[in-house]
């Protein structure tokens, strides 16, 4: 072997994979099994980019996760056939692509696993026995469910939505900014972000991941009940029916909002 040459041992299976028709790509399956050297090498990459968090609702074990990122590589590999096929793309150029998919696909379930996260967060905050809200001395411990499963993972899942808070936080400034001329929508605005300072508090959450959670929340779900309370103190010369007219006009500026950036 010419040590000259471009190390192509796994890209060289893979690339005749993607070239040949079905029945070829049926038959380089057969030899690439599960057990041999190719499949070995590819789960080699893909483990240490696994993350023990995702094993959670909507999320995937490790071994759903290699699966997945398997036959990501797959589709990848039959759309660039002609790139593999290039002398110069090595087993090294493979190992980036193929750690990428993984890190890509890796964010897509977290994603999946934090939503699911803020749903029963939902539920939890709608469905908090009555005064719970007032009593400081005794915050309400988060849901078993909701905890991250080790310091190690929500090390990584700290790291993993630093640049997602980040947009949300500019991102709602900006709709802020964009309410300028509609003072009753500016002081809604301005009351739940108050109000999601004191609730995230207790809840580990920020004022804007409280008050994004609120404005993309479904159409015709009801406010939690300490919300609603809130507001009418806020407002109690108001008819709740207009304070809730109000949050579904606050609700369509938000989306009417991210129609136009």
């Amino acid at each position: 072997m010419n040590p000259n040459l471009p190390l192509r041992r796994y890209v060289t299976p893979l690339v005749d994979w993607a070239r040949d028709g079905p029945e070829e790509r049926e038959r380089i399956r057969a030899v690439m099994h599960p057990l041999g050297e190719f499949f070995r090498w590819v789960d080699g990459v893909i483990a240490p980019l696994y993350w023990r968090s995702l094993n959670h609702a909507r999320g995937m074990t490790m071994p759903q996760f290699i699966d997945e990122c398997r036959e990501r590589l797959f589709l990848w590999a039959k759309e660039n056939a002609a790139e593999m096929s290039q002398p110069e793309f090595d087993d090294g150029r493979l190992r980036k692509v193929l750690a990428t998919i993984a890190r890509n696909t890796r964010i897509l379930i977290w994603r999946e696993v934090k939503r699911a996260r803020l749903e029963r967060l939902d539920d939890y905050f709608e469905n908090r026995r009555p005064g719970m809200p007032d009593d400081h001395s005794h915050p309400p411990r988060t849901p078993k469910s909701l905890q991250t499963p080790s310091a190690e993972d929500e090390v990584m899942e700290k790291i993993a939505r630093a640049e997602e808070a980040q947009a949300v936080a500019a991102l709602l400034a900006r709709f802020s900014r964009s309410l300028r001329a509609m003072r009753i929508m500016r002081e809604l605005l301005a009351r739940l972000y108050r109000l999601g300072r004191s609730e995230g508090k207790r809840e580990k959450l920020s004022a804007h991941w409280f008050v994004w959670r609120l404005l993309r929340r479904p159409k015709g779900t009801q406010l939690p009940r300490y919300i609603r309370e809130d507001l009418r103190a806020r407002w109690p010369e108001v008819e709740y029916d207009v304070i809730n007219a109000r949050v579904r006009c606050l609700r369509a500026a938000w989306k009417n909002f991210l129609l136009k950036i």
